[in-house]
């Protein structure tokens, strides 16, 4: 807390004083470059977060954590005592309690990076053979929705389900085919249990123990052949088909989520959708399924109103949509999805940004931050050579001033006694006397990026003395004239030399 009481002062006390930010415009460019690359990564975590139960948990975190921070402003020192104490438990209980958040954040990294560095591996090469794929998935789920038969397919895709696999798993790598799905699946087959996983357009392995999800957002009806549905899709990018066999319907799970749907042809558009080589982003899944239904709908006009005046429950209507998501519905369980992405999108940003301003703020501050810096400087002259054509001379009991400069600390510590320039200046003086000069210092080269706090000392008491007058002497016979330059000082001494001179004659 105290860090945050001296970062605040620190922060006040820079905008009073009016001392810049930035210590040239390369400094600026690199200041805007740092706040944007933060800002992202803090939007691409928050966005994740969102989509997941842990949103709500981060809310009130960070609730807590500023009602702690306004106690610690206020002097509540029980709060204070208990934060310091148990930062480190909290940051170990918070890795603990995001770990699928973490988890998830970083294989979507590592699937975004494969896809700029390296080849396509084991995905359906063309757009003919993904329809193929989704074609025999579909009329597999369409029939064994009619008969009640319950069926989990599991779609790898980028992140790899070798683990599931090892535990216990048939591998038998063949076609895929609806036929060969419903075999598979069929009752009083040996393979029925557990779920298949299909990999790069084929039936890789059957038998597949899923772990299941432990979602507490999840309905209570749901069975087991759902929540291992959910649980295959929260690990990494993989979706998952699921036919209920208590109720005969078709439901596709995707980054812990499950959608049920009413019928094959949704599953269809979706799985074209979401399985096509030219769209491997499904992380927006919620509005891609309004696009997808939308399309739907046109392509199954005639259906789609009748289903529409009979008012069965389906997603062709766009509105009843936005009703089911904020209300719930046998349509879709699991977490909520929002019916204003944009305005959502716009929020999370809006707070990434002032987080990253926030950071970045804290940051150079703390460790850049404006200290204070003693140099000695000698005392230049300016306008000696208008004195000395006035035959006036000088006497300076200050040849160095001491200056306090405030700035940055980076900028401080490359400082050189060398760029500092501190100067009286002679040219306003006409005659002799006693006069005090201010003394004037500049920074050579930042001047606009730090400031004098102060110098000593302000003023330098000067003396000006009249170097003489010309004389004309008889020595030279050619009638030329010679200038002696003796100090006034000097002309009293040799009065006084040649006054004993004559004593010393006289004695004699």
């Amino acid at each position: 807390m105290s860090t945050l009481n001296n970062f605040w002062n620190a922060l006040l006390n820079e905008l009073q004083n009016g001392l810049f930010y930035f210590n040239g415009p390369l400094d600026l460019i690199v200041a805007i470059f740092d706040i944007a690359v933060t800002t992202f990564l803090i939007y691409f975590v928050l966005k994740l977060i969102s989509e997941t139960q842990a949103w709500q948990l981060l809310k009130g975190i960070v609730a807590v954590v500023i009602f702690v921070i306004i106690g610690g402003f206020l002097g509540l020192k029980t709060i204070n005592y208990v934060l310091i104490n148990f930062a480190s438990v909290f940051a170990i209980a918070l890795i603990i309690i995001f770990q699928p958040e973490m988890r998830r954040a970083l294989e979507t990294v590592g699937r975004k990076s494969s896809n700029i560095f390296s080849a396509s591996g084991d995905r359906v090469s063309s757009e003919s053979d993904v329809r193929q794929v989704v074609e025999s998935i579909v009329v597999a789920c369409a029939e064994m929705a009619k008969t009640k038969t319950g069926a989990l397919i599991i779609i790898e895709r980028e992140t790899k389900l070798g683990d599931l696999i090892e535990s216990g798993a048939v591998v038998i790598d063949a076609d895929l085919t609806s036929t060969m799905l419903r075999q598979i699946f069929y009752v009083n087959s040996p393979m029925h249990d557990g779920a298949v996983i299909i990999r790069g357009g084929r039936i890789y392995a059957t038998r597949v123990h899923v772990p299941l999800s432990e979602s507490y957002h999840l309905k209570r009806e749901l069975g087991t052949r759902h929540r291992a549905a959910i649980g295959a899709s929260e690990i990494g990018d993989a979706i998952s088909v699921v036919v209920s066999e208590e109720r005969g319907t078709i439901s596709i799970s995707i980054h812990g989520r499950l959608y049920t749907l009413d019928d094959a042809d949704s599953l269809r558009a979706i799985l074209i959708r979401l399985l096509s080589t030219n769209n491997q982003d499904s992380s927006n899944l919620p509005n891609q399924l309004r696009k997808i239904l939308r399309i739907d709908k046109t392509e199954k006009s005639a259906k789609a109103q009748l289903d529409t005046e009979k008012g069965d429950d389906t997603f062709d209507d766009i509105e009843e949509l936005k009703m089911i998501e904020e209300h719930g519905s046998k349509h879709i369980s699991g977490l909520e999805v929002t019916d204003k992405p944009h305005r959502r999108k716009l929020g999370i940003f809006s707070i990434s940004l002032a987080t990253a301003l926030a950071l970045w703020l804290f940051v150079r501050i703390t460790t850049n931050p404006v200290v204070q810096k003693t140099f000695t400087v000698p005392i230049q002259t300016v306008g000696i050579e208008n004195l000395y054509e006035r035959q006036l001379d000088f006497y300076m009991g200050e040849n160095s001033v001491r200056v306090s400069i405030k700035g940055r600390q980076e900028m401080l510590n490359s400082l050189q006694p060398k760029q500092i320039d501190a100067s009286v200046n002679f040219n306003s003086i006409n005659q002799a006397g006693t006069y005090n000069l201010e003394t004037k210092v500049e920074i050579e080269g930042i001047s606009s990026y730090a400031y004098t706090a102060f110098r000593e000392p302000t003023h330098v008491s000067v003396i000006i003395n009249q170097v003489g007058k010309t004389e004309t002497t008889e020595d030279d016979k050619t009638g030329g004239t010679t200038f002696s330059t003796t100090a006034t000082g000097s002309n009293e001494g040799n009065s006084e030399q040649a006054q004993n001179n004559q004593n010393e004659d006289n004695n004699k």
